[in-house]
């Protein structure tokens, strides 16, 4: 009889991203005085045979660029739906995976929508 301990499990897996980039200035030590880009990212994995697995992921993604010439900072937000499939082969010691990734953006600028 096996045990059901070692039986495989068709599951989900949830993997969230939080990140954080600053703009580096020697007026400051604080990471937080001077943020650039701000990033959480929620994927979800599932194996779907042996060696494919498919993900979808949902990202929002707030960044501040500073314009030179002008002197301003422009704050940019975009969020960013996308699916992946690959399949990983063996060569000897190598191991690849080619990846398919669709992806569907929307910025907004500020407020209001681009």
């Amino acid at each position: 009889m096996k045990n059901p301990c070692f039986r495989r499990r068709k599951r989900i897996i949830a993997i969230d991203y939080v990140g954080m980039g600053r703009i580096s200035g020697s007026e400051s030590l604080n990471p937080m005085s001077k943020p650039l880009i701000f990033v959480i990212n929620q994927e979800f994995y599932k194996q779907v045979k042996n060696k494919i697995k498919f993900s979808l992921a949902l990202s929002f993604i707030n960044q501040k660029e500073e314009t030179p010439l002008e002197n301003k900072i422009a704050n940019q937000k975009e969020l960013r739906f996308y699916s992946r499939l690959s399949q990983s082969f063996n060569a000897g010691k190598l191991k690849i995976t080619p990846t398919f990734r669709q992806e569907f953006r929307k910025f907004f600028v500020g407020d209001g929508l681009e």
